[in-house]
Parts: C-alpha cells; structure tokens; sequence
C-alpha cells in the first residue's frame, strides 16, 4: 500500500502579515505526522479590500524570498514535510496569486501562478491580480506526481483534464472561497466532480472564518469525501492509500475511454 499522510492547514483570513504569521506557527503546531501540507489561498493576507498597490508592497520575490516565503521554507524543513504554500508574487504590473512547492528539505521546487481569476458573483480578482499564462504540469513531490489548480478554477473542468492527462495522481487546490448563498454547496459538489470525472485524488484547503466558508476536504477518484474539516480554522491529518487510483481505474477507466477525435468540435470557430 502507497501511503501519504496529507495535512490540511485551514488558516484563518486575516488582513495584516504579522496576524497571518502568527496564525501560521500557530497551527503549523499542531503538524505531526503528515507527509505533505497544503495551505489556503490569501493566507498570506486576505486581499478583498486592498488595490493591487497595496499588495504589491507585502509581494514577494522568489528567487529573494521575504519574510513570507522564508517562514513557509523553514516550516517545511523544521517538520519535514512536501509544502503546497501560497503567496503574492511581485515582478509585474500586479501581484500574481502564486502556489509555490516546497520538498521537505525546505528547496522550492515549482509554483504556479493562478491563470483564471475570480471575476464573478461581483467581485473583480482581475482588478487586483494578474493572471499567469500556463497550466502547471504535474511534479513529484512526496512519492506522489502532485497538480495544482487554485480555487475558481474547480469551475474550468479543463483545468484538471489537462493535468490528470499529465500523469496528476493528486490535484492540491488551495482556496479562499467566499461565503454566499450555496457557495458551501458549490465548493463540495465542484470537487467531487473535479476528481470523479479525472479519477484523481482531489485535496481542497480552503481559508476560513470572515467571509470565507473553511470546509477543506479530501476526495478519493470516485468522487467521496474523505475528511472535511468544517467551518472553523483547524488542521487535519489524514492519510490515504494512493493505490487506490489503479483500483478505480481498471473499474472506471475514464481517461481511456475519452474520444479525443470528438472534442475538436467544442472549439468555437
């Protein structure tokens, strides 16, 4: 049995750096025997009421990480855990909302920068951020071939398609999802169908408490929920049996049975 012990680092939303450090040693505590780690989107500061200015002032660079970034460096390497970690990343015009992976020798080894912004339900990422240009091919990070996409992405099934092709054995979503009518609905049905339709293995951190809903969650390939670890700021660890995939392949074998012939009809003239 393939095993991986995956912590899930629900942080609080906080709006000032040095309230999100503390949350961070804080829970990062609590951090026993998890292999990999994964922590919410904005958990470096929650954004919703800042410009771009303002958030390029906290950004940070990293290849000369600041105290951010250095702090998510040490935490990996201290425990000795694979880090799926977040932050803005300045160098442009706007931040870029960024997911770093970091071994658990503290070495950054990839990140991705967020490609679709959250520019509904009346709200504008695009007014704060600017979007990366490519999807994030599939590392192997803790004995497992690890993908990411971040939070208003579950709703581009592509998103997913493109990574579980590549080889995504699991797919880490870090999120901030806002609060709002069905919105903890939405979260919960998106992922399941994000990880049926790919038979991976779907991991959802997302902030809570303020205006976000929490409910991070594990979700094996045939779309169940593992572990949800609610409304409130909390850590989990849970482990899972990563042999699983080839069970539920060989049963539902998805990604073999699509008509790649077919599709090039979806393109819009």
């Amino acid at each position: 049995m393939r095993e991986l012990n995956i912590g899930l680092l629900q942080l609080p939303a906080s709006n000032q750096l040095e309230r999100s450090l503390r949350a961070l040693d804080h829970f990062s505590k609590r951090i026993k025997e998890a292999d990999l780690v994964i922590m919410p989107e904005y958990a470096m500061i929650d954004p919703t009421n800042l410009s771009s200015e303002d958030l390029l002032k906290i950004a940070e660079d990293i290849d000369n990480p600041g105290i951010w970034l250095r702090s998510l460096i040490r935490l990996a390497k201290e425990k000795g855990v694979c880090l799926v970690g977040t932050l803005f990343r300045k160098g442009y015009s706007k931040p870029r909302n960024t997911v770093v992976l970091i071994n658990n020798m503290g070495e950054i080894l990839s990140y991705y920068d967020k490609t679709h912004l959250f520019d509904a339900f009346g709200y504008k990422e695009s007014e704060k951020f600017e979007a990366g240009n490519s999807l994030f091919e599939p590392k192997r990070l803790c004995n497992v071939n690890i993908g990411l996409a971040v939070c208003f992405e579950l709703r581009f099934p592509e998103v997913f398609r493109y990574e579980a092709l590549r080889g995504a054995e699991l797919v880490a979503v870090p999120a901030a999802w806002y609060r709002g009518p069905l919105k903890e609905a939405m979260l919960d049905f998106l992922s399941r169908s994000r990880a049926h339709e790919n038979t991976i293995f779907l991991t959802v951190v997302a902030l809570s408490e303020g205006a976000f809903t929490g409910g991070s969650m594990i979700v094996d390939p045939l779309g169940f929920t593992i572990a949800n670890a609610g409304p409130s700021s909390n850590y989990l660890e849970i482990n899972i049996d990563l042999d699983r995939l080839k069970e539920v392949r060989k049963s539902l074998p998805l990604l073999e049975l699509r008509r790649e012939e077919l599709y090039q009809k979806i393109k819009v003239p």
